[in-house]
């Protein structure tokens, strides 16, 4: 087809081309749109590779081809205007300019407008000559598909408000100049209210031609790359920051204003952002150390959001002005603080859904009553939060501190007479220390602790929550409330309490709390094997069931030992297996029974007759530990033995083993508690064989 216009009825909105439109003419004539009354729609691709053809007018009205699929060019001359009247392309799908021409006539100005609601990809290769105006319009996303990507032409780029541009190139976008994806020699309009995404395949600068002031979405998506802000830019009132990939580089050219906010979902961020007012940071997705974009002056609001199994670690202390909302993932202080509130006259907020702070987190109060300020604390599997209300306030206000210790406090000062209730018991779970400073003084209060996971309860209400000094005697303070929950999760209740320290969870007999095995060995002797092992404390204890396997899965009842009831020292206990062949493997475990029938298994023991044994330590389980971990080692002969601990200093900790043992297998409990997160080593040594082994204390 040659010099041919396409006639007046030719894809009207009443009857549109339904499939696609393809020019591929190679004849020297030019063919047109032309329409009296109205603009043209083309539901399918729009293809051309060959010829001319123009998007004209008759009767003096600029006229608009609408396409509903994608724009693809390989070849031939496309005209957008004639005279002085414009003719649009509208495209709402991807343009593809390979090869052939873009342009126009005479005086006119051509226009090329993308619409597509979503992302709308551009690939560049071919010409753009004269004055062709480029328009993304409001809802789309236009993404340059690669770093050499380009929109030149003698006409103008305008990124209407709220639309998006995806950059590629590594100059970014530019106000003037043949650099970055956007190169006409017109007017570049990159609009404040619209969306950038640099999401190049190397590092990018942002170029120029950024906004000063961006209300819209800023996202960095350069993975494994570095996007750096060369001049000094504000993130305004409304804007966002999304760090999805890659490293931002803001130095010190970023400015928060109020209200504006940066989600970390993948990236991080280098520099020192400033804040003129306050902004707001949110973490999603997997775990992820808190950095630079904490660090402007007007922090305000933090929310952690991360999925529900990961964790936010703080690379420092760290303050939340306004504020901070637990979603989903948890926060981990290490030896720092989070705190919330800056004074007494700003306290700031708690928000929470799911999630527990690990370590150390800081309140502050004013001196006044208050009911239920939530401390979210606990372990990465257990939520044991600390619940106060000020009752009568503080003589003056301050701040305090509250961490969860899963570590054994012992039972020191016990029994307590409460009210002519007897409290022999602790859980030895872990226990809450509770801090006040910053001059906060006075007061009395109602403490709640919840005691999530903590073994041996059986009935809730009688369960007491005692208190000491740092490391000291377990006291009583105040008034005792009844417990509520679940033996699963029970929660403590005090009244009318003073001061502060550490505090933990009491119990009469009614609540056993776990027997603490130490020791359990396997020794074989003249052809019988004998059981030893000890018990470092004992709540409720009837007794032991011995129990032995000859076939993994199927246990038999050898004998039942007595238990010694309720017990603070070491016991020592022993059973002879008699009726063994000196053949075979044989398996072992115990069944530690309360009086109220309720029980738990023991680790299970081998002893191999068959074949000569070696020497063997193995690693401790499990490995990181808190608070506490068994280590197992084989003897195949008798002897002189000894087991230490040391840090890697090399000093000597503690001795776990020391003496004369028996041929067989043992297990041996160390607990953690007095000494520090960290690294440790663990030796065996006897019979001239010696081998150390490394265990990992995490707290």
């Amino acid at each position: 087809m040659s010099g041919k216009s396409l006639g007046t009825d030719f894809g009207t909105s009443t009857y549109p081309v339904q499939g696609n439109f393809t020019m591929q003419n190679t004849g020297t004539g030019k063919c047109y749109f032309t329409s009296s009354a109205q603009d043209q729609h083309i539901n399918g691709n729009f293809i051309m590779s060959g010829g001319t053809l123009e998007i004209t007018h008759i009767g003096g009205s600029n006229r608009t081809v609408y396409v509903g699929g994608n724009f693809s060019m390989t070849g031939g001359t496309l005209i957008l205007s004639e005279s002085s009247l414009i003719g649009t392309l509208n495209i709402p799908g991807d343009f593809s300019h390979i090869s052939g021409t873009l342009t126009e006539t005479s005086t006119g100005s051509g226009a090329l407008v993308f619409s597509k609601s979503g992302i709308q990809i551009y690939t560049s290769g071919g010409t753009i000559s004269n004055t062709i105006n480029f328009t993304v319009n409001s809802g789309s996303t236009l993404q340059m598909a690669s770093a050499s990507t380009t929109i030149t032409g003698g006409g103008s780029f305008t990124l209407s408000s709220g639309a998006s541009l995806g950059i590629t190139s590594s100059n970014g976008i530019t106000t003037s100049g043949a650099s970055g994806n956007i190169q006409v020699t017109g007017t570049r309009n990159y609009n404040t209210g619209t969306n950038y995404t640099y999401n190049g395949t190397e590092s990018q600068n942002m170029g120029n031609g950024f906004p000063n002031n961006l209300s819209g979405t800023l996202t960095i998506d350069n993975s494994g790359n570095s996007v750096t802000l060369e001049t000094t830019r504000t993130i305004a009132n409304g804007g966002s920051i999304v760090l999805a990939a890659g490293t931002f580089a803001a130095g010190s050219n970023l400015t928060m204003a109020s209200t504006s906010s940066i989600t970390r979902s993948g990236g991080d961020m280098t520099g020192n952002p400033q804040g003129s007012g306050t902004y707001n940071v949110t973490y999603s997705g997997n775990s992820k150390t808190t950095g630079t974009e904490l660090a402007g002056s007007g922090l305000n609001n933090i929310t952690v959001n991360l999925n529900s199994d990961q964790t936010l670690t703080l690379d420092q202390s760290r303050t939340v002005a306004g504020t901070l909302t637990l979603t989903s993932g948890n926060a981990a202080t290490g030896s720092n603080t989070l705190t919330l509130g800056t004074s007494t006259s700003s306290l700031g907020s708690l928000a929470r859904t799911s999630g527990t702070i690990i370590g150390n987190f800081q309140c502050w109060f004013a001196a006044s009553t208050v009911s239920n300020v939530l401390f979210p604390i606990g372990t990465a599997s257990n939520y044991r939060p600390a619940n106060i209300s000020f009752t009568v306030a503080p003589s003056t206000g301050g701040t305090l501190t509250a961490f969860f210790t899963a570590s054994d406090p012992g039972t020191v000062g016990l029994p307590l007479d409460d009210g002519g209730t007897s409290i022999v018991n602790a859980g030895n779970e872990g226990y809450w220390t509770i801090n006040a400073a910053d001059g906060l003084t006075g007061g009395t209060y109602s403490l709640d602790l919840t005691a999530d996971g903590f073994s041996g309860v059986s009935v809730v209400s009688t369960l007491r929550l005692i208190k000491r000094s740092i490391a000291g005697s377990w006291t009583l303070n105040g008034s005792h409330s009844a417990g509520t929950g679940t033996t699963e999760t029970p929660v403590v209740h005090r009244t009318g309490m003073s001061g502060f320290s550490e505090f933990g969870v009491g119990s009469p007999s009614d609540n056993p709390l776990p027997v603490e095995l130490s020791l359990l060995s396997a020794i074989i002797k003249e052809s019988v094997v004998i059981l030893n092992w000890n018990t470092e404390t004992e709540v409720n204890n009837y007794g032991f069931e011995i129990q032995r396997s000859i076939q993994t899965g199927k246990w038999d009842l050898l004998g039942f030992v007595e238990g010694h009831g309720n017990s603070n020292s070491l016991k020592e206990y022993s059973f002879t297996d008699a009726e063994v062949n000196s053949s075979g493997i044989y398996y072992y475990r115990l069944k530690q029974i309360d009086n109220d029938g309720s029980y738990e298994f023991s680790k299970t023991i081998e002893v191999n007759f068959n074949v000569p044994g070696n020497f063997e330590l193995s690693q401790n389980y499990p490995n990181p530990f808190n608070p506490s971990t068994t280590i197992s080692f084989n003897l195949p002969k008798s002897g002189v033995v000894t087991l230490k601990v040391y840090n890697l200093m090399g000093e000597e900790i503690k001795t776990l083993v020391e003496g004369y043992r028996e041929a067989g297998i043992y297990t041996v409990k160390f607990k953690a508690e007095g000494h520090p997160s960290g690294m440790y080593l663990y030796r065996l040594s006897t019979n001239g064989f010696t081998e150390t082994k490394k265990m990992l204390i995490m707290k």
